[in-house]
């Protein structure tokens, strides 16, 4: 079984701009909303790790779509369902009751599945994702703060 990890880049939610990560493997966000997709089909994301520097102020959930980024499922062509699609219903917030979200004790907090970073402290968070069935996950940032953060995923193909 093969392991990948990599820093993962940002989409701005307003046009589909991808933000890519500098030599550090950091994106520096503005107050907007962002997706950054976890999944693209080739490998099952299992964690995701995320730092924010203390200046950040965001709200981060996580959203799950079975549907295709490309009609008919193809690897390119006419868009279906894009990782920045913001129509009700293609992306389903997840927040179960009962998750453990691993936080760093000053810069975030986590209620259920939902991160929230306060701006004033660096801080990060960790989610495991190995109950997660669908083909495609991806995290949404509604910063109103900006900052720089670093977002990392682990997975295994």
């Amino acid at each position: 079984m093969q392991h990948e990890s990599c820093d993962l880049y940002a989409i701005d939610g307003d046009d589909g701009a991808i933000l890519r990560p500098n030599e550090s493997g950091e994106v520096t966000l503005a107050a907007d909303t962002y997706y950054v997709p976890l999944t693209d089909g080739s490998a099952r994301c299992e964690s995701v790790h995320a730092r924010f520097a203390s200046a950040v102020a965001a709200t981060i959930t996580l959203e799950l779509c079975n549907f295709p980024a490309y009609k008919g499922g193809l690897s390119s062509g006419v868009a279906d369902v894009s990782d920045w699609d913001e129509t009700a219903g293609n992306w389903i917030q997840e927040n179960p009751s009962t998750a453990y979200v691993g936080v760093s004790a000053a810069g975030c907090t986590a209620t259920a599945a939902t991160v929230t970073k306060a701006a004033g402290n660096a801080g990060g968070f960790t989610l495991n994702l190995g109950n997660i069935g669908t083909k495609r996950a991806r995290l949404k940032i509604v910063a109103t703060v900006g900052g720089a953060c670093r977002i990392r995923k682990h997975s295994r193909t």
